[in-house]
């Protein structure tokens, strides 16, 4: 596989045009992750991307059926799904069981990054949580959805300055980015 980086002094879009050159191929071919991005800088590691099929063999009868399937349509059989590079977005053709067979050390072959995969429960853990919590709420004064939850280091570093007079905020758990009120 043929890499470069690129470090450009302007944006993004020249440092991609530049990588396109040296590798002789067009921009719809390319494959890229920026690396550091400085002020008034971008470094880009890129590559001529894989070409992917939108389709892939059934496991039982061997037709060929879409990659978003999860039962083949001509026998039934069910469909594992597939694991999908977190860096550059390939899909592996490998299930969870084949890359645990393998002992988790599973290389894209698209960018070359080592694919971290979580165990089921894992999954149903971090699910979970984040169904128990609220992601934004919505403000009561101005009705916009742009709030963050106030954290309690910031509850208690305005407890230690400004000492009783706090009390109003620190009963608040969430802040609007739009109108600035704590509610």
């Amino acid at each position: 596989m043929n890499r470069i980086e690129i470090t450009t002094k302007g944006d993004l879009e020249l440092a991609k045009k530049i990588a396109c050159e040296k590798l002789n191929i067009t921009k719809d071919e390319l494959s890229y992750i920026i690396t550091k991005c400085p002020q008034n800088s971008v470094t880009i590691e890129a590559w001529k991307k894989l070409e992917q099929s939108k389709l892939r063999k059934c496991p039982d009868c061997e037709r060929e059926i879409s990659r978003k399937a999860e039962s083949c349509p001509h026998c039934g059989c069910p469909i594992e799904k597939t694991i999908t590079c977190a860096r550059c977005g390939y899909d592996t053709d490998l299930t969870y069981n084949q890359i645990q067979e393998r002992g988790y050390s599973v290389m894209c072959e698209n960018c070359g990054y080592k694919i971290r995969v979580s165990t089921p429960e894992d999954e149903m853990r971090w699910k979970l949580q984040k169904l128990k919590e609220p992601k934004t709420a919505e403000c009561p004064y101005c009705h916009s959805k742009n709030t963050k939850k106030i954290g309690s280091i910031s509850k208690a570093s305005s407890v230690a300055i400004w000492g009783i007079f706090a009390i109003d905020k620190v009963s608040k758990q969430w802040h609007c980015n739009n109108c600035g009120s704590d509610f």
